[in-house]
């Protein structure tokens, strides 16, 4: 095979390689490290599912080959799962003594198959293993099948819980592999980072964790997402909007041609824009997705990889040029093939002549194996010849391979230091194939304006500039002129009146290619004096420092539907370059409109979206509550003030009606969940509300030790019981010649009218279900037509979900 004759691993590692080849890839979930909840999800992660998975494996071997942690390292939770496992096997064994005295043989037997079936099932469930290389014990890898999914309760049920939290951002279900580039960039708060060819937005999604990380204030650095096809920009829409982050934008470009834009964050006048950090995980034959992708094994060829070697190199290329010295560039590929890995970097380091190094980043990936970079291999034909130089190519093959694919000569792979290079094969830790390359720009690249300035008095070209291949720092230049991506030989001038079409006196301009996609409405940001904004600013106690040039919205003719905020570098971006790039999305969803009779004076509710960068900017309407409203607030469709807290109920009765914050902090009384809860909601004239969609509804609950499902089963339950009591009360009435039973009263059947006071005492409190009051439920409905954006009651909202799952 082709990859044998690679030599990309030792020959004794052969077998186990082309096994691992065809087993399935495991499941692997990271917790949103930015977000204060992490720590307290992996604790519910620990003590609710991986406790109970633990019990389904044997006792031996749980550590599996030693290269990750496992849950098992805790010894007390190791001793609590052994015991366990041993009360189950004597339980096993009673059971077993016990039906041979009162079963028959038959049915004996097939209690023995079903055993066996099951054991052998539950020898297969691996217990959950940490990735020791990801930090703080936030990725995790479990091996599940589907087939023990549906068999075990407990397994079902932590799938819905993936399904759950990875629907909210709070959880991303990622290849481990695909972790690695982001986590080797190194991204802070400020950093201005660019991907490249971004979708399907995993690695954009982990971008926008780190650059989270503080949690406290809006990040001054920003992601522009990008990708050439317009319908998987808006695939990525989906992914990254989970975080609810107002630093990333998502753009359509070609990566290859990439714009400079521009931007006045550090001067009066528009200037290049470069980026200190820049993600290059350029398309590829994605031969390393083999054990995922099934159509690798039966259209694979040793020249998948050759066609796109040019490509590649253009990607990285032009990710330099929007480099600034100093910065950091992350090459990926999911391929093994050292077409598309080594030889673009060394053709790369080849052209930059000594500005562009690689980087050691062994000690930022501790317990990961991998194999260093070659800077030797060869090349094979279609029909499996192989070839070793330039010189040995077949005639009708030099369109495809080029000088460039072969590795770089023994001087230059010392100074290449390609050995630097992290080579991922499957059989190492039991993932997929992948290759990464980190780059740091030291000094300008040759062919840049910087460089020929600088060496301007020595009155030399250099062959960038024969052939107009020169990034300016401001207009649009291609990446490299030819399609292997290697130096072009100079390209010899015209005469003045006979010029190729496409030519300006710059060089070649990239060929433009017909839009195909949705067009989109523009983004237009609010101003202070926009008749909107007085009603918002002055319901929400928004002070004048408030950056209101930071809203936007979409309608350019109509009203304004909702809000949009972004960050204050995104907003310059916007307006600096409205006519060079193709913006798809951005901004994390503010206010939205939504008129109330209950709030005549401002027509906009806040949006549950922007609560986690933006919640301590409405501190007018802010509440602070207890985890016991918490818990009533979200397990309840409209709960009156008497069912919260009396310092609750105090704070209410000094708030006007309208959309409101609700926040929870620990504290010495209140310490359970050790983190804070923010949600948004609604302040009606008798009963509270909140406004949270049914994945982060649950996934609240569950921080306060709540299971919503539960809940929605204990309160159908309770129904039922009220609609059996009542049909039997109307029975027994009619047994009485239609008069009710004197232990059944009218009195009995309406209950007490509740106000809604803030004043009613807790003795009250059992009279204030709305269940329990028809009067009640008058006040409810005619209330919940005056709270904007109700569509339905909790119960069936939790249908809905359970149905979705």
């Amino acid at each position: 095979m082709s990859f044998q004759g690679l030599h990309i691993m030792p020959e004794n590692e052969w077998d186990e390689f082309y096994s691992q080849l065809k087993e399935p890839l495991p499941v692997v979930f990271r917790i949103t490290g930015y977000k204060s909840q992490a720590q307290e999800l992996l604790k519910i992660i620990r003590t609710q599912f991986f406790n109970m998975i633990g019990k389904f494996t044997s006792s031996s071997g749980l550590l599996g080959t030693g290269e990750s942690t496992s849950i098992m390292s805790d010894t007390k939770l190791s001793d609590q799962l052994n015991q366990s496992s041993a009360n189950k096997d004597q339980s096993a064994t009673d059971s077993t003594v016990s039906a041979k005295g009162d079963t028959t043989e038959q049915e004996v037997k097939k209690d023995s198959d079903a055993d066996s079936k099951e054991g052998l099932l539950r020898e297969n469930i691996k217990p959950p293993r940490c990735l020791s290389w990801y930090p703080d014990e936030l990725a995790w890898q479990v091996d599940l099948s589907r087939k023990a999914v549906r068999s075990e309760d407990i397994l079902n049920k932590f799938h819905r819980f993936l399904v759950c939290e990875t629907e909210i951002g709070n959880i991303s279900r990622q290849e481990a592999v695909s972790m690695i580039p982001p986590l080797v960039l190194d991204i802070r708060s400020n950093s201005r980072v660019l991907d490249m060819c971004a979708s399907p937005g995993s690695k954009t999604a982990q971008l926008i964790e780190y650059l989270h990380k503080d949690e406290s204030s809006v990040p001054e650095g920003f992601v522009v997402a990008n990708d050439r096809d317009n319908k998987r920009c808006y695939l990525m829409v989906h992914q990254v909007k989970r975080l609810s982050s107002p630093c990333c934008m998502i753009v359509n470009h070609d990566a290859a041609f990439f714009p400079k834009l521009q931007s006045t964050l550090d001067s009066e006048k528009p200037q290049a824009l470069l980026f200190d950090r820049v993600l290059a995980d350029v398309p590829c034959s994605g031969d390393g997705t083999i054990r995922k992708n099934i159509d690798v094994w039966k259209k694979w060829t040793p020249n998948t990889g050759y066609g796109l070697h040019g490509l590649q190199s253009k990607i990285l290329k032009r990710g330099l040029e929007l480099l600034e010295v100093g910065g950091r560039l992350v090459y990926s590929t999911c391929s093994m093939h050292p077409a598309e890995d080594e030889a673009v970097v060394a053709e790369i380091l080849r052209q930059s002549q000594g500005s562009v190094e690689m980087v050691d980043v062994s000690a930022s990936l501790p317990g990961l194996k991998y194999a260093p970079g070659l800077s030797k291999w060869r090349l094979m034909t279609k029909k499996g010849e192989w070839i070793h130089s330039i010189e040995d190519v077949p005639l009708h093959m030099k369109s495809q391979i080029t000088k460039s694919m072969f590795p770089p000569t023994a001087e230059e792979a010392e100074r290449f230091k390609l050995h630097r290079c992290i080579r991922v094969l499957p059989h190492q830790q039991d993932t997929g194939g992948f290759f990464i390359a980190v780059l740091q720009k030291i000094q300008p690249l040759p062919w840049s304006r910087e460089a020929r300035l600088a060496k301007g008095s020595e009155g030399k070209t250099s062959p960038e500039e024969e052939s107009g291949n020169v990034d300016d720092g401001m207009g649009d230049t291609p990446a490299a002129s030819e399609t292997s991506g290697a130096a072009c030989d100079p390209v010899q001038p015209l005469p003045e009146n006979r010029k190729r079409k496409g030519m300006t006196e710059e060089g070649p301009q990239p060929q433009k290619q017909p839009f195909k996609g949705y067009k989109e409405d523009p983004f237009l940001f609010l101003q202070p004096e926009d008749p909107v904004w007085a009603p918002v600013r002055d319901f929400y106690g928004l002070g004048e420092d408030f950056p209101v040039r930071q809203l936007l919205y979409r309608s350019e003719q109509g009203p304004k539907r909702s809000l949009y905020f972004v960050s204050k570098a995104l907003a310059n971006i916007v307006e600096n370059n409205r006519d060079k790039v193709r913006f798809v999305n951005m901004g994390v969803k503010t206010l939205s409109r939504s008129p109330s009779p209950v709030v005549p004076e401002c027509d906009f509710r806040l949006a549950q979206e922007c609560m986690g960068s933006l919640r301590d900017l409405f501190a007018k309407r802010r509440m602070f509550i207890t985890a016991h409203d918490a818990i009533v607030i979200l397990s309840q469709e409209s709960p009156f003030f008497c069912k919260l807290s009396p310092s609750t109920q105090e704070v209410i009765a000094k708030t006007d009606p309208g959309s409101v914050v609700f926040t929870f902090r620990p504290s010495e009384s209140d310490s359970e969940p050790n983190c804070e809860v923010t949600f948004c909601g609604w302040r009606g004239r008798t009963s509270v509300r909140s406004f949270v969609p049914r994945f982060e509804r649950e996934h609240y609950l569950r921080l306060f030790g709540k299971d919503l499902h539960q809940i929605n089963e204990e309160v159908c339950q309770q129904k039922k019981a009220k609609e059996e009591a009542k049909t039997a009360a109307n029975n027994l009435g009619n047994l009485v010649d239609g008069e009710l039973s004197p232990e059944v009263s009218d009195d009995d059947m309406s209950g007490p009218a509740v106000t809604g006071s803030a004043s009613v005492t807790k003795d009250d409190d059992e009279q204030c279900f709305p269940e329990e009051s028809d009067s009640v439920n008058d006040e409810i409905l005619k209330e919940d037509k005056d709270c904007p954006g109700i569509d339905g009651t909790l119960t069936s909202a939790i249908k809905e979900s359970s149905s979705d799952q």
